[in-house]
Protein backbone atom coordinates (compact mmCIF):
# COMPACT_ATOMS: atom_id res chain seq x y z
CA UNK A 1 0.00 0.00 0.00
CA UNK A 2 1.34 3.77 -0.85
CA UNK A 3 0.51 5.17 2.15
CA UNK A 4 1.40 8.78 1.18
CA UNK A 5 -1.23 8.31 -1.64
CA UNK A 6 -4.05 6.92 0.03
CA UNK A 7 -4.03 8.93 3.18
CA UNK A 8 -3.18 12.38 2.01
CA UNK A 9 -6.85 12.58 0.43
CA UNK A 10 -7.38 16.57 0.71
CA UNK A 11 -11.39 17.69 0.31
CA UNK A 12 -13.51 19.11 2.62
CA UNK A 13 -11.39 20.85 5.24
CA UNK A 14 -9.34 19.75 7.83
CA UNK A 15 -10.26 19.34 11.62
CA UNK A 16 -8.98 19.11 14.87
CA UNK A 17 -9.56 17.53 18.11
CA UNK A 18 -9.68 21.25 19.43
CA UNK A 19 -12.36 21.85 17.15
CA UNK A 20 -10.29 24.44 14.79
CA UNK A 21 -11.01 24.47 11.14
CA UNK A 22 -7.86 24.84 8.44
CA UNK A 23 -8.55 25.36 4.69
CA UNK A 24 -7.40 22.99 2.60
CA UNK A 25 -7.98 21.96 -1.16
CA UNK A 26 -11.88 21.05 -1.77
CA UNK A 27 -12.94 17.99 -3.52
CA UNK A 28 -16.46 19.61 -4.74
CA UNK A 29 -17.57 16.87 -6.97
CA UNK A 30 -17.49 14.16 -4.33
CA UNK A 31 -19.26 16.47 -1.93
CA UNK A 32 -21.98 17.52 -4.81
CA UNK A 33 -22.59 14.17 -4.98
CA UNK A 34 -23.88 13.36 -1.39
CA UNK A 35 -27.62 12.35 -0.73
CA UNK A 36 -29.77 12.50 2.08
CA UNK A 37 -31.82 15.04 3.88
CA UNK A 38 -29.44 16.28 6.48
CA UNK A 39 -26.25 18.60 6.49
CA UNK A 40 -23.08 16.45 5.28
CA UNK A 41 -19.77 17.01 4.27
CA UNK A 42 -16.06 15.38 3.99
CA UNK A 43 -13.14 16.36 5.72
CA UNK A 44 -9.74 15.69 6.60
CA UNK A 45 -9.23 14.86 10.19
CA UNK A 46 -6.19 15.56 11.80
CA UNK A 47 -4.77 13.53 14.07
CA UNK A 48 -0.69 14.53 13.60
CA UNK A 49 -0.26 14.80 17.31
CA UNK A 50 -0.78 10.79 17.86
CA UNK A 51 1.25 8.19 17.60
CA UNK A 52 0.22 4.40 17.71
CA UNK A 53 0.94 4.47 21.59
CA UNK A 54 -1.52 7.23 22.18
CA UNK A 55 -4.37 6.84 19.31
CA UNK A 56 -5.94 4.67 21.28
CA UNK A 57 -6.71 7.69 24.03
CA UNK A 58 -8.45 9.65 21.36
CA UNK A 59 -11.98 10.48 22.04
CA UNK A 60 -13.30 10.21 18.16
CA UNK A 61 -11.52 7.26 16.94
CA UNK A 62 -9.79 5.77 19.73
CA UNK A 63 -12.68 3.03 19.57
CA UNK A 64 -12.08 1.74 16.30
CA UNK A 65 -8.33 1.55 16.83
CA UNK A 66 -8.66 -0.92 20.03
CA UNK A 67 -11.62 -2.64 18.54
CA UNK A 68 -9.44 -3.55 15.46
CA UNK A 69 -6.57 -4.98 17.74
CA UNK A 70 -8.43 -6.60 20.14
CA UNK A 71 -11.32 -8.33 18.18
CA UNK A 72 -10.67 -10.30 15.15
CA UNK A 73 -14.49 -10.46 13.90
CA UNK A 74 -14.17 -6.80 13.68
CA UNK A 75 -16.81 -5.62 10.77
CA UNK A 76 -16.14 -2.06 11.13
CA UNK A 77 -15.11 -1.21 7.63
CA UNK A 78 -12.99 1.79 6.67
CA UNK A 79 -9.65 2.81 4.56
CA UNK A 80 -7.61 2.79 7.65
CA UNK A 81 -8.15 -0.39 8.81
CA UNK A 82 -5.33 -1.75 7.58
CA UNK A 83 -2.56 1.07 7.88
CA UNK A 84 -4.15 0.80 12.20
CA UNK A 85 -3.66 -2.65 12.45
CA UNK A 86 -0.36 -1.65 11.48
CA UNK A 87 0.18 0.73 14.04
CA UNK A 88 0.36 3.46 11.43
CA UNK A 89 -1.16 6.26 12.38
CA UNK A 90 -1.87 8.72 9.04
CA UNK A 91 -1.44 12.36 9.58
CA UNK A 92 -5.20 12.92 8.45
CA UNK A 93 -8.33 10.62 8.15
CA UNK A 94 -10.98 10.96 5.45
CA UNK A 95 -14.29 11.10 7.73
CA UNK A 96 -18.02 12.54 6.58
CA UNK A 97 -19.45 14.71 9.14
CA UNK A 98 -23.00 14.73 9.58
CA UNK A 99 -25.53 16.60 11.26
CA UNK A 100 -28.89 15.03 12.87
CA UNK A 101 -32.23 16.44 13.72
CA UNK A 102 -31.18 15.79 17.09
CA UNK A 103 -30.03 13.96 20.13
CA UNK A 104 -32.30 10.64 19.27
CA UNK A 105 -30.78 10.67 15.87
CA UNK A 106 -27.36 11.03 16.95
CA UNK A 107 -27.40 8.11 19.43
CA UNK A 108 -28.89 6.23 16.88
CA UNK A 109 -26.48 6.52 14.16
CA UNK A 110 -24.08 5.37 17.17
CA UNK A 111 -26.01 2.71 18.56
CA UNK A 112 -26.49 0.97 15.38
CA UNK A 113 -22.98 1.13 13.95
CA UNK A 114 -22.11 -0.40 17.58
CA UNK A 115 -24.44 -3.32 17.41
CA UNK A 116 -23.81 -4.56 13.36
CA UNK A 117 -20.56 -4.41 14.30
CA UNK A 118 -21.28 -6.76 17.89
CA UNK A 119 -24.05 -9.08 14.86
CA UNK A 120 -20.52 -9.43 12.91
CA UNK A 121 -22.03 -7.08 9.58
CA UNK A 122 -20.45 -4.58 8.12
CA UNK A 123 -20.55 -1.04 8.43
CA UNK A 124 -19.43 2.27 8.75
CA UNK A 125 -17.40 3.33 12.16
CA UNK A 126 -19.85 6.32 13.45
CA UNK A 127 -19.13 8.15 16.63
CA UNK A 128 -20.55 11.91 18.17
CA UNK A 129 -18.83 14.96 17.61
CA UNK A 130 -19.57 18.85 18.43
CA UNK A 131 -17.67 21.32 17.23
CA UNK A 132 -17.93 25.33 16.17
CA UNK A 133 -18.89 24.94 12.54
CA UNK A 134 -21.62 21.54 13.09
CA UNK A 135 -23.74 22.24 16.59
CA UNK A 136 -24.34 19.38 19.29
CA UNK A 137 -26.05 16.78 17.18
CA UNK A 138 -23.47 15.65 14.83
CA UNK A 139 -22.06 12.41 14.40
CA UNK A 140 -17.96 11.41 12.00
CA UNK A 141 -18.06 8.69 10.14
CA UNK A 142 -15.03 7.28 8.78
CA UNK A 143 -14.75 6.80 4.88
CA UNK A 144 -14.49 3.42 4.07
CA UNK A 145 -13.95 4.44 0.47
CA UNK A 146 -10.19 3.78 -0.82
CA UNK A 147 -8.59 6.24 -3.17
CA UNK A 148 -9.07 4.14 -6.05
CA UNK A 149 -12.77 3.12 -5.52
CA UNK A 150 -16.11 4.43 -6.84
CA UNK A 151 -19.28 4.14 -4.92
CA UNK A 152 -22.61 3.25 -6.80
CA UNK A 153 -25.57 3.21 -5.07
CA UNK A 154 -28.37 1.23 -6.17
CA UNK A 155 -30.50 4.01 -7.09
CA UNK A 156 -27.84 5.26 -9.84
CA UNK A 157 -27.88 2.08 -11.50
CA UNK A 158 -31.11 1.64 -12.05
CA UNK A 159 -32.86 0.40 -8.80
CA UNK A 160 -35.99 2.87 -8.34
CA UNK A 161 -35.90 4.39 -4.94
CA UNK A 162 -39.78 3.44 -4.53
CA UNK A 163 -38.59 -0.46 -4.84
CA UNK A 164 -38.84 -1.67 -1.58
CA UNK A 165 -37.41 -4.08 0.54
CA UNK A 166 -40.38 -5.95 1.11
CA UNK A 167 -40.41 -8.51 -1.98
CA UNK A 168 -37.34 -10.27 -0.61
CA UNK A 169 -36.98 -12.61 -3.85
CA UNK A 170 -37.43 -9.91 -6.49
CA UNK A 171 -35.50 -7.11 -4.08
CA UNK A 172 -32.66 -9.74 -4.29
CA UNK A 173 -32.82 -10.63 -8.24
CA UNK A 174 -33.31 -7.26 -9.41
CA UNK A 175 -30.07 -6.37 -7.64
CA UNK A 176 -28.43 -9.74 -9.04
CA UNK A 177 -29.64 -8.48 -12.50
CA UNK A 178 -28.38 -4.73 -12.43
CA UNK A 179 -24.92 -5.54 -11.00
CA UNK A 180 -24.24 -7.84 -13.96
CA UNK A 181 -25.33 -5.41 -16.40
CA UNK A 182 -23.42 -2.15 -15.16
CA UNK A 183 -20.45 -4.51 -14.57
CA UNK A 184 -20.22 -7.26 -16.87
CA UNK A 185 -17.18 -8.92 -15.81
CA UNK A 186 -18.34 -9.26 -12.17
CA UNK A 187 -17.48 -13.29 -11.11
CA UNK A 188 -19.99 -15.52 -9.59
CA UNK A 189 -17.94 -15.78 -6.48
CA UNK A 190 -18.46 -11.76 -6.39
CA UNK A 191 -22.17 -12.24 -6.67
CA UNK A 192 -22.66 -14.51 -4.00
CA UNK A 193 -20.61 -12.62 -1.47
CA UNK A 194 -22.52 -9.18 -2.67
CA UNK A 195 -25.74 -11.57 -1.94
CA UNK A 196 -24.45 -12.44 1.36
CA UNK A 197 -22.88 -9.74 2.47
CA UNK A 198 -26.80 -8.29 1.98
CA UNK A 199 -28.19 -11.03 3.56
CA UNK A 200 -26.60 -10.40 7.14
CA UNK A 201 -27.48 -6.76 6.51
CA UNK A 202 -30.97 -7.70 6.23
CA UNK A 203 -31.68 -9.78 8.92
CA UNK A 204 -29.79 -7.61 11.55
CA UNK A 205 -30.38 -3.78 9.99
CA UNK A 206 -33.59 -4.18 8.46
CA UNK A 207 -35.62 -6.60 10.96
CA UNK A 208 -33.54 -6.71 14.30
CA UNK A 209 -33.25 -2.73 14.19
CA UNK A 210 -35.60 -1.73 11.86
CA UNK A 211 -34.31 0.45 9.84
CA UNK A 212 -36.68 2.23 7.67
CA UNK A 213 -34.61 4.02 5.62
CA UNK A 214 -32.76 0.97 3.93
CA UNK A 215 -33.95 1.54 0.38
CA UNK A 216 -32.13 1.72 -2.94
CA UNK A 217 -30.18 5.03 -2.49
CA UNK A 218 -28.64 3.84 1.33
CA UNK A 219 -27.13 0.71 -0.74
CA UNK A 220 -24.74 -0.04 -3.38
CA UNK A 221 -21.46 -1.15 -4.41
CA UNK A 222 -18.18 -0.04 -4.41
CA UNK A 223 -15.51 -0.82 -7.40
CA UNK A 224 -12.32 -0.52 -8.07
CA UNK A 225 -11.44 -0.47 -11.91
CA UNK A 226 -7.93 -0.82 -11.13
CA UNK A 227 -7.65 -3.56 -8.45
CA UNK A 228 -10.48 -5.59 -10.38
CA UNK A 229 -12.47 -5.87 -6.91
CA UNK A 230 -16.41 -5.10 -6.50
CA UNK A 231 -18.10 -5.48 -2.83
CA UNK A 232 -21.47 -4.36 -1.23
CA UNK A 233 -20.76 -0.97 0.35
CA UNK A 234 -21.39 -1.41 4.29
CA UNK A 235 -24.11 -0.09 5.87
CA UNK A 236 -24.63 3.11 7.11
CA UNK A 237 -26.87 6.03 7.56
CA UNK A 238 -28.87 4.50 10.49
CA UNK A 239 -30.73 7.64 12.35
CA UNK A 240 -34.32 6.10 11.14
CA UNK A 241 -33.74 2.92 12.38
CA UNK A 242 -35.26 1.41 15.94
CA UNK A 243 -38.66 2.38 15.18
CA UNK A 244 -40.48 -0.69 15.40
CA UNK A 245 -41.23 -4.12 16.32
CA UNK A 246 -41.24 -7.77 14.88
CA UNK A 247 -44.79 -8.03 16.55
CA UNK A 248 -46.22 -5.72 14.25
CA UNK A 249 -48.16 -7.75 11.41
CA UNK A 250 -46.26 -6.36 8.81
CA UNK A 251 -42.88 -7.07 9.78
CA UNK A 252 -44.23 -10.84 10.91
CA UNK A 253 -45.10 -11.20 7.32
CA UNK A 254 -41.84 -9.77 6.15
CA UNK A 255 -39.51 -12.13 8.89
CA UNK A 256 -41.42 -15.09 8.19
CA UNK A 257 -40.80 -14.34 4.18
CA UNK A 258 -36.77 -13.64 5.05
CA UNK A 259 -36.50 -16.84 7.22
CA UNK A 260 -37.94 -18.87 4.66
CA UNK A 261 -35.92 -17.36 1.49
CA UNK A 262 -32.71 -17.48 3.08
CA UNK A 263 -33.33 -21.04 4.56
CA UNK A 264 -34.05 -21.76 1.41
CA UNK A 265 -30.66 -20.29 -0.55
CA UNK A 266 -28.26 -20.13 2.48
CA UNK A 267 -29.07 -22.39 5.52
CA UNK A 268 -25.62 -22.81 6.71
CA UNK A 269 -25.12 -19.01 7.15
CA UNK A 270 -28.89 -18.13 8.18
CA UNK A 271 -28.20 -21.14 11.25
CA UNK A 272 -24.51 -19.27 11.47
CA UNK A 273 -26.68 -15.71 12.17
CA UNK A 274 -29.24 -16.93 14.30
CA UNK A 275 -26.53 -18.35 16.40
CA UNK A 276 -24.58 -14.95 16.65
CA UNK A 277 -27.95 -12.70 17.48
CA UNK A 278 -29.01 -15.16 20.25
CA UNK A 279 -25.47 -15.58 21.75
CA UNK A 280 -24.83 -11.82 22.05
CA UNK A 281 -28.97 -11.33 23.40
CA UNK A 282 -28.08 -13.78 25.87
CA UNK A 283 -25.00 -12.54 27.08
CA UNK A 284 -26.50 -8.66 27.93
CA UNK A 285 -24.01 -7.37 25.02
CA UNK A 286 -27.05 -5.22 23.52
CA UNK A 287 -28.05 -3.80 26.38
CA UNK A 288 -24.29 -2.94 27.27
CA UNK A 289 -23.84 -1.39 24.34
CA UNK A 290 -27.31 0.97 24.05
CA UNK A 291 -26.64 2.11 27.65
CA UNK A 292 -23.36 3.81 26.55
CA UNK A 293 -24.83 5.43 24.07
CA UNK A 294 -28.29 6.87 25.12
CA UNK A 295 -29.62 8.48 27.60
CA UNK A 296 -31.34 5.87 30.66
CA UNK A 297 -34.79 5.97 29.66
CA UNK A 298 -34.49 5.41 25.51
CA UNK A 299 -31.93 2.66 26.29
CA UNK A 300 -34.19 0.84 28.05
CA UNK A 301 -36.67 1.08 25.47
CA UNK A 302 -34.52 0.06 22.60
CA UNK A 303 -32.70 -2.70 24.49
CA UNK A 304 -36.25 -3.91 24.88
CA UNK A 305 -37.03 -3.78 21.58
CA UNK A 306 -33.71 -4.97 20.15
CA UNK A 307 -33.80 -8.13 22.42
CA UNK A 308 -37.35 -9.20 22.05
CA UNK A 309 -37.38 -9.21 17.82
CA UNK A 310 -34.02 -11.13 18.54
CA UNK A 311 -36.21 -13.78 20.58
CA UNK A 312 -39.05 -13.37 17.38
CA UNK A 313 -36.39 -13.78 14.70
CA UNK A 314 -35.01 -17.10 16.49
CA UNK A 315 -38.00 -18.94 17.18
CA UNK A 316 -39.30 -18.49 13.15
CA UNK A 317 -35.95 -19.52 12.62
CA UNK A 318 -36.65 -22.73 14.64
CA UNK A 319 -40.23 -23.07 13.26
CA UNK A 320 -38.89 -22.96 9.78
CA UNK A 321 -36.25 -25.65 10.39
CA UNK A 322 -38.87 -28.02 12.00
CA UNK A 323 -41.48 -27.35 9.14
CA UNK A 324 -38.68 -28.50 6.31
CA UNK A 325 -37.29 -31.50 8.85
CA UNK A 326 -41.00 -32.95 8.74
CA UNK A 327 -41.33 -32.61 5.06
CA UNK A 328 -38.21 -34.10 4.37
CA UNK A 329 -39.31 -36.66 6.68
CA UNK A 330 -42.49 -37.56 5.01
CA UNK A 331 -41.31 -37.52 1.17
Amino acid sequence: MDKDNDIFREFGVTITDKESIIPVVENFERNYKLHGRMGKNFYLYDVSRYNYKTFASNNILGELYSELHKNKNCKYITYVNQLLKENYIPKYISCLVKTTLGRKYSDREVIVSRLLNLFQVNTAFNTKYSGDFVGDNSIISVDFMEASEKYFNFEDIGIPKKFTLQSLPSWDDKVVQVIKKHFPDVSEQDITEIRKDFFRSYLARFLILNDVDMDANNQGVCVDNEKHTIRLVPNHDFEFSLGSTLRDELMQELLDSAINYYYAIFPDELKKQVRILTNVKHRGLVDNIVKKHTNLGYAMVVSSVVNDNINILRDKYKEVVSKNKSFNMDR
